[in-house]
């Protein structure tokens, strides 16, 4: 399933959580920046073997998905701006919807990072009909996820008007 299927009225259904891989580079790059503890800074590491979408990729592909886009470089702004892009189509991104890890939300806060704008590969944009029901199955399967937004419209916007731009440098720069 390609980022370019998603249609007026879908749901935007997001895995797992924001900014897993960005948080894991940074645990294990600048560990004295973070203001993480040890054992916060051995789970942000750990973070890596979550960066797989293959498992929710194969599931959502057989369950009603109409695109799919891996949230990587430009974080879960820049991946639903891409996806809007390729599809043609607007959406409404929900941020207070959107999960994060607290070690992730710590090292965002601590770092002075934007979480929306992280590095999160390991996480899933799909879009789909029922977002209520690909979230009990992903779930099901041992993938959390969360409805996060809605297609349609056009551009990309939060549910408070904010326009989402298109992806700069992600983050994750900002620390080197």
């Amino acid at each position: 399933i390609a980022p370019n299927g998603m249609k007026d009225g879908d749901y935007i259904v997001m895995t797992k959580a924001g900014g897993i891989e960005g948080t894991a580079v940074i645990a294990s790059d600048f560990p004295e920046k973070t203001g993480l503890t040890d054992a916060e800074l051995a789970e942000a590491r750990g973070f890596m073997s979550m960066v797989s979408v293959v498992k929710e990729g194969l599931f959502c592909a057989d369950n009603g998905a109409t695109a799919m886009h891996d949230i990587t470089e430009g974080g879960v702004y820049g991946a639903a701006w891409e996806m809007a892009e390729a599809s043609g189509c607007g959406m409404e991104i929900w941020p207070d919807k959107v999960p994060f890890h607290p070690i992730t939300l710590k090292v965002c806060d601590k770092c002075g990072l934007d979480k929306f704008r992280l590095l999160s590969s390991g996480s899933m944009l799909i879009s789909c009909p029922d977002g209520e029901a690909m979230v009990k199955g992903l779930e099901q399967i041992g993938i959390p996820a969360a409805v996060i937004g809605r297609a349609g419209g056009s551009g990309v916007r939060t549910d408070k008007g904010e326009e989402i731009l298109p992806p700069e440098a992600d983050e994750l720069y900002r620390m080197f």
